[in-house]
């Protein structure tokens, strides 16, 4: 199984979700305390777009996910940040 990770914080998802307006795979979010990720994270802007995101160079350790949550579309097909997301970001 391949799993992508894109990291980010509120602004990121509020920013880059809607390129995946058109997804049919479920999307999960992963909260990840960073202090427990032993591999190196690095911020950077890999396209040059003026805003950096996080990159994890290595595995992510599973004590280092603190909770998850699915990440739903509304009735239009729209994702949103749900209640319980609401109270992390």
């Amino acid at each position: 199984m391949l799993i992508y990770l894109l990291l980010g914080n509120r602004r990121f998802l509020e920013n880059v979700i809607i390129m995946f307006f058109d997804l049919k795979e479920k999307l999960v979010l992963l909260c990840i305390d960073t202090d427990k990720v032993k591999a190196q994270i690095k911020w950077e802007d890999h396209n040059n777009y003026g805003n950096e995101y996080p990159h994890i160079y290595g595995e992510l350790s599973t004590d280092a996910v603190m909770d998850s949550f699915p990440f739903q579309k509304d009735n239009k097909g729209v994702f949103e940040l749900n209640s319980e997301i609401e109270q992390l970001v």
